[in-house]
């Protein structure tokens, strides 16, 4: 039962209310980073461990995050409307991609000098002293992972990837790891899907 003098709520209110994902520690254990959903559009916040207010990082509030990911040197790479942004905490963004797509998962490699992503599905390399980007040959689509899984990790010492990819041959997901260089390693053969994946060594 709702007490009488319990004031009213309206949609607008309802509708904004913010929800928070799970955060993301930073390397070096200062900063906190989440999603935050307000309103339906999905920003990329973080916030001193030491406390403080929080930051907003991403800068469009038309178009909603994706996915996140911190470099070891404490630097985000998010990716946002079109394109994969890299920022420090407090800074302005700056625009990693050259072309507009539909960009997803970026993840730092564990050394910082490589960043791996998704592109409508096929698996990019970013160096990042170079510029060079190039397309690693995939057995299928990356695709997003269920709820909160991870779709997309380098190994633990940077040599390989392991992504949930799907094909036109085989209805469900599957997990493929590639090597740096580009060859394919290894690739699940089940008939059922591969709802996450976890790196424990590099072997």
């Amino acid at each position: 039962m709702v007490p009488a003098e319990a004031p009213e709520i309206t949609l607008d209110e309802i509708l904004a209310i913010k929800h928070p994902d799970p955060a993301v520690w930073s390397p070096d254990g200062q900063w906190l980073a989440w999603r935050w959903d307000d309103g339906g559009v999905v920003q990329l916040w973080v916030a001193p461990a030491a406390g403080g207010a929080p930051l907003q990082v991403s800068r469009d509030s038309d178009t909603s995050v994706g996915g996140f990911s911190w470099s070891p040197e404490g630097e985000l790479a998010f990716s946002h409307g079109e394109h994969v942004w890299l920022a420090h905490p407090g800074e302005a963004p700056r625009r990693l991609t050259a072309e507009a797509g539909r960009y997803g998962s970026p993840r730092w490699s564990p050394q910082g000098d490589a960043l791996a992503y998704t592109r409508a599905g096929a698996l990019l390399l970013h160096d990042l002293a170079s510029g060079a980007v190039r397309e690693l040959p995939m057995p299928g689509q990356v695709v997003a992972g269920y709820a909160d899984s991870v779709s997309l990790a380098w190994s633990p010492g940077g040599g390989k990837l392991a992504a949930i990819l799907r094909d036109g041959a085989h209805p469900q997901r599957d997990v493929a790891v590639v090597s740096r260089d580009g060859a394919l390693l290894w690739r699940t053969d089940t008939p059922a899907n591969e709802p996450a994946f976890a790196w424990v060594d590099d072997e």
